[in-house]
C-alpha cells in the first residue's frame, strides 16, 4: 500500500477473549483475532481498522467490547500488534481482512489492501470450539522484515 507495508501472521478465535486489564468478554458468536504485522513507509502512522468480509460478502469491523492493540509506529520501524472482531461462525469460512491505505479509515479512491484469511471447513470448526481465553497482546516491536 502507499502508506506501508502489512501481513497477517497468524488467524486465532475464541469465545471469550480479555486485554488484560479487565474480566473476560463473551462472544455471542465467535471473537476472531488477527496478528499483524506493520510498517509505516514515511511517517508516524497507526494500523488503519480493518474489516473482516465473509465470503457472502458480509462486513464484520472492529468495535467488539474488546479492542485490539494495534497503535502508532515510526516510518520503517515495523509492529506486531492484534485486531479483533466478532463473527457468527457461520463467517468464517473463506474470511478476508481489508485494510485500508488511509489510516482513517476512508476506502473510496484509494488503495485497499485484502488478505484471505485462509480459513477452510476444518479450521473454522476448530476455531469456533475455542472456549479458552485469549488475551489480546500489547503492540511490539516486529522486528525487522
Amino acid at each position: 500500500m502507499r502508506t506501508g507495508t502489512v501481513s497477517v501472521e497468524g488467524v486465532d478465535a475464541s469465545t471469550k477473549v480479555t486485554d488484560g486489564s479487565s474480566h473476560a468478554v463473551s462472544a455471542h458468536g465467535v471473537f476472531v483475532v488477527l496478528t499483524l504485522t506493520w510498517q509505516p513507509s514515511s511517517k508516524p502512522l497507526p494500523t488503519a481498522e480493518g474489516t473482516v468480509v465473509a465470503s457472502d460478502g458480509r462486513r464484520y469491523t472492529g468495535g467488539s467490547p474488546v479492542t485490539g492493540s494495534c497503535s502508532t509506529t515510526q516510518p520503517t520501524l515495523r509492529i506486531r500488534c492484534q485486531q479483533v472482531f466478532e463473527l457468527p461462525g457461520d463467517a468464517l469460512v473463506g474470511a478476508r481482512l481489508e485494510l485500508p491505505a488511509d489510516p482513517s479509515g476512508r476506502t473510496e479512491g484509494d488503495q485497499v489492501a485484502q488478505v484471505d484469511l485462509g480459513i477452510d471447513d476444518s479450521q473454522a470448526a476448530a476455531l469456533r470450539a475455542r472456549t479458552d481465553e485469549l488475551t489480546i497482546r500489547r503492540s511490539a516491536p516486529a522486528g525487522p522484515a
